[in-house]
């Protein structure tokens, strides 16, 4: 096998949206929830879970796990079907509808739905354009709350008749359904909640089993929805977090730099293997890693994020992965954003957000203005022992301290005043430590600039 084909299987490892070969946790989850919609599929009966978690705890791979376990059972062969909705793309109630009959190729009922949107009048509902509030209302003698039974009605229909293509003589023979609604919440927030409402109905009816699977980032999901609806939820829910060990965490980095078992073994993999034994050996990358893993998010995709880096930057000339390609990307990939715009701001924009940091950290820290930040900087500028630093004028320092104010270092505290320009508050958006970043990084700063801002944000 050759270094081209090695990279390519890694890059699909690091890119691709497929289940990996090791995973690491999820067990009892994952053993819940088969169980779950296999009682669906095999005795009929009718479940609704609501899988919640933060983003990037592995909610689609808890999944795809368990619907890669029901097709490895023979015996459930044909018996069921899976839909897939998600509310960014489905959040509307027909939008939704609509799809569940396209993926169960029901192309005389998506004619139907389509032939009905497009022979709907667009001015349903309206009155004449004079026509006042009594006139409209003798138009629409149903009133809003008469539409909303009547949609509802409709909707609940929909899903009869979805059900019914599925359904046999008993509900133990019939196929099951499985929904798997995507970002759950907002199917919650969608109108009056009429396609949960009619779904967890039909759920809770048994006409037909039915196995309907939400998933969502906001543990609140359940008191988002309606009390009509939330009575026919089964309140099942499998929380995830992301409180995974550091071994674990580099055994998962380890995994994803692996080749997969589909690549024939070869000298090129062999030496690839050793080289990552010494790789995740080094000092520098447990270090890389343990950083990695004491961020706030633990999110599996900054791993593979740090990973692709690694691939990328594999090439004839260095067939290995070292140690300086990991730091470098970690480096760019923890970057704070904030410091990195502030290291390419002008000096004289520096200056600015540096004299408003000194100023936040006085004891008695006076109302922050433009005024105040350039009395600071011509403080310094005007000392005979700082010459050497050039000296702009009032205009000048006026434009560069609104180009700080547009990238959103600073924003005016208050949006109506009377207060002239130059001495409107101001609130900073940027810690000292960040500023005192900044100035370190920063590549053009003259000496004797970097040096006074030093002792400014210490508070000398």
């Amino acid at each position: 096998m050759s270094l081209e084909e090695l990279v390519a299987d890694l890059r699909a490892r690091c890119c691709g949206d497929d289940i990996p070969e090791q995973v690491f946790g999820l067990e009892s989850e994952r053993t819940l929830l088969v169980e779950l919609l296999e009682s669906s599929i095999t005795r009929g009966e009718s479940n609704s879970v609501l899988v919640t978690g933060p983003r990037g705890c592995g909610k689609s791979l808890l999944l795809k796990l368990a619907l890669r376990d029901l097709a490895a059972k023979p015996a459930l062969h044909d018996s069921y079907l899976v839909i897939h909705l998600n509310g960014l793309v489905h959040g509307e109630d027909k939008s939704a509808l609509r799809e569940i009959a396209v993926q169960l190729h029901l192309d005389t009922l998506v004619a139907e739905m389509d032939s009905a949107e497009d022979t709907q009048p667009a001015g349903a509902g309206a009155g004449p354009a004079d026509a006042g509030p009594s006139a409209s209302m003798a138009d629409d003698p149903l009133g809003e709350e008469g539409k909303e039974e009547i949609e509802q009605q409709s909707i609940a229909a929909v899903v009869q008749t979805l059900l019914a293509a599925l359904r046999a003589a008993d509900a133990a023979t019939s196929k099951c359904l499985v929904i798997v609604l995507d970002e759950f919440d907002i199917f919650a927030h969608s109108g009056k909640q009429s396609l949960l409402y009619a779904l967890f109905d039909a759920a809770q009816s048994g006409h037909a089993p039915l196995a309907i699977v939400g998933l969502t980032c906001r543990l609140d999901s359940r008191a988002l929805l309606e009390k009509r609806v939330l009575s026919r939820f089964s309140h099942r829910q499998i929380l995830l977090s992301k409180q995974i060990s550091l071994e674990t965490y580099t055994s998962l980095f380890r995994s994803l730099l692996l080749p997969s078992s589909a690549v024939p073994n070869s000298e090129c993999v062999r030496a690839w293997v050793a080289g990552l034994t010494s790789l995740i050996d080094s000092p520098y990358v447990q270090q890389t890693l343990t950083n990695l893993h004491a961020s706030d998010s633990k999110d599996v995709r900054a791993l593979k994020s740090l990973a692709l880096a690694c691939v990328s930057r594999i090439s004839t000339a260095q067939p290995q992965p070292q140690h300086t390609d990991l730091l470098l990307a970690y480096n760019e990939q923890a970057g704070d954003a904030r410091v990195l715009t502030m290291v390419d701001l002008s000096v004289l924009e520096l200056i600015l957000v540096a004299s408003l940091a000194h100023l936040v950290l006085r004891p008695q820290a006076p109302t922050l203005n433009f005024e105040i930040a350039f009395s600071v900087y011509r403080e310094f500028s005007s000392d005979p022992k700082n010459r050497t630093v050039e000296s702009f004028s009032k205009e000048v320092a006026d434009i560069a301290f609104q180009r700080v104010l547009l990238l959103e270092l600073a924003v005016y505290a208050e949006l109506a005043t009377r207060a002239p320009p130059h001495f409107r508050a101001v609130r900073l958006l940027v810690s000292p430590s960040q500023v005192a970043e900044a100035v370190e990084k920063h590549p053009t700063l003259p000496t004797l600039v970097r040096y006074w801002a030093r002792r400014l944000l210490a508070g000398v």
